[in-house]
C-alpha cells in the first residue's frame, strides 16, 4: 500500500475519528457522507501534508470532491 494512502488513513483516524477502508476510498465516498465538514477536511489535508512533508496545491484541491479524488492526488507524491 502506498505511503500516502496509509497517511490518509492514519490521519483520518487521528484527526477525525474515522476509520477509512480501501473500499470507502476506492468507492469515492463524499466527505459529507463520512460526516466530514469543510473545516474537518482542511484539518485532514494539513495533517497529511505535515505527515508526508509535502505541499498540496490549493488550486488543485478545489477540484477534490471526494475521498477518492484526494487519495489519487496524494498518490502523485508516492
Amino acid at each position: 500500500m502506498s505511503r500516502t494512502r496509509e497517511a490518509l488513513k492514519a490521519m483520518s483516524v487521528e484527526r477525525l475519528d474515522i476509520v477509512l477502508t480501501d473500499d470507502m476510498i476506492d468507492g469515492g465516498e463524499k466527505f459529507s457522507d463520512l460526516g466530514v465538514d469543510s473545516l474537518d477536511s482542511i484539518e485532514l489535508i494539513v495533517s497529511v501534508e505535515d505527515m508526508l512533508d509535502i505541499e498540496l496545491s490549493d488550486e488543485r484541491l478545489e477540484s477534490v470532491e471526494n475521498i477518492k479524488d484526494l487519495a489519487e492526488y496524494l498518490a502523485e507524491f508516492d
